[in-house]
């Protein structure tokens, strides 16, 4: 099987305007972290669920970006991440870390929200990483600390076009 680079890229709220930034603000207070959004890049496209157009697939990379890791990847979890899109952002499921929510069968997910999508993905891939939690139970902070002590991401790259 042939490989392609995931690279996940996180976001602080100051990347984003308007009520993004509001957000974004809103969700770096919540979990006392300073990143608050999470996209992942497979091959050719950028893919993210955003609270307001669900999970989408850019052909680029939005600015404000950091680099929170790369990895080689068997090239089926594109395969995954294209039949995501055109899902809704699951914003009951975002708020489910937060306030403790105890659904147990999200195997076959019609929503998403950032950072869940982003293990997914990389769950799909074989990658480790949080382990002891489920895909639901990661906020952005808590994936963009874990890839930074891995030592897997290398230096932080801001990506601006």
């Amino acid at each position: 099987m042939a490989q392609v680079k995931l690279t996940i890229w996180a976001y602080k709220p100051a990347a984003f305007t308007g009520y993004s930034f509001l957000m974004g603000s809103a969700v770096s207070l919540w979990t006392q972290s300073e990143w608050c959004h999470i996209g992942f890049s497979l091959a050719d496209y950028y893919y993210e669920a955003d609270f307001a157009d669900g999970v989408v697939r850019l052909t680029r990379v939005p600015d404000g970006a950091v680099n929170a890791g790369e990895f080689m990847v068997d090239e089926t979890v594109v395969d995954f991440a294209d039949r995501q899109v055109g899902k809704k952002y699951d914003v009951w499921g975002a708020l489910g870390f937060v306030l403790g929510d105890t659904k147990e069968d999200r195997e076959f997910k019609k929503l998403w929200f950032c950072s869940e999508l982003a293990v997914a993905a990389m769950r799909k891939s074989k990658l480790t990483i949080l382990e002891t939690y489920k895909a639901w139970q990661i906020f952005p902070g808590m994936l963009v600390d874990a890839l930074f002590r891995s030592c897997t991401h290398g230096q932080q790259e801001t990506h601006a076009e």
